[in-house]
């Protein structure tokens, strides 16, 4: 299944960052549509698996963006709903980019 198949009808893409973040240990692409974030994975050599995490953008409470290390700056984002936390990350530079779009949307900044 290729990313088209997970987003809902009518639904398309307004953001495609150009480099892959950061959630956990894994590497996903990120991607902001009209509706929801979206992060999609597809993983395997021979059988194919798609990991794919999406959240509305209207249960977006706060978030907040942070860095870590000295010399090599890792950005991070947090993105808070009700009920959970997401947190992906990239170089700090590439980061400020993608916190820059989820400010764009009017979510809840903090």
């Amino acid at each position: 299944m290729a990313l088209q198949d997970y987003l809902m009808p009518g639904e398309t893409i307004t953001y495609e960052a150009p480099f892959k973040v950061k959630v956990g240990e894994e590497d996903y692409e990120f991607k902001i549509t009209d509706k929801r974030l979206v992060l999609y994975r597809r993983s395997g050599l021979i059988f194919k698996s798609d990991n794919f995490i999406g959240e509305n953008i209207s249960n977006i409470q706060s978030m907040n963006y942070s860095e870590t290390g000295m010399i090599s700056k890792k950005g991070i984002v947090a993105v808070q709903t009700q009920s959970k936390t997401l947190a992906f990350s990239q170089s700090a530079s590439n980061m400020k980019v993608i916190y820059q779009q989820l400010q764009g949307l009017g979510a809840g900044s903090r």
